[in-house]
């Protein structure tokens, strides 16, 4: 998960130098996953300690939440500013 949302992180970044955002709405959708990936990448030691993680397992819908989850956060912003 951690690599992942490393790369996420590198598709938001080079998605804003590449489009150059302007207005609030392309800054919030750019830097709004990226705080949620930055407190993700300091705070994991406690999600690997909680109840969900530790109790659900590993099974089909941990494995599509782990490959699909931070690809989606990565293209909304980038629907956002495409989008006309």
């Amino acid at each position: 998960m951690q690599i992942s949302l490393t790369a996420c992180l590198v598709v938001l970044l080079l998605t804003y130098l590449n489009f150059e955002p302007t207005g609030y709405t392309a800054n919030a959708a750019l830097a709004i996953p990226a705080v949620y990936i930055a407190d993700y990448l300091i705070f994991e030691h406690q999600l690997l300690t909680s109840f969900e993680v530790q109790t659900e397992g590993f099974g089909a819908m941990t494995l599509m939440g782990v490959a699909v989850y931070p690809l989606m956060m990565a293209f909304s912003p980038l629907y956002v500013l495409t989008a006309k």
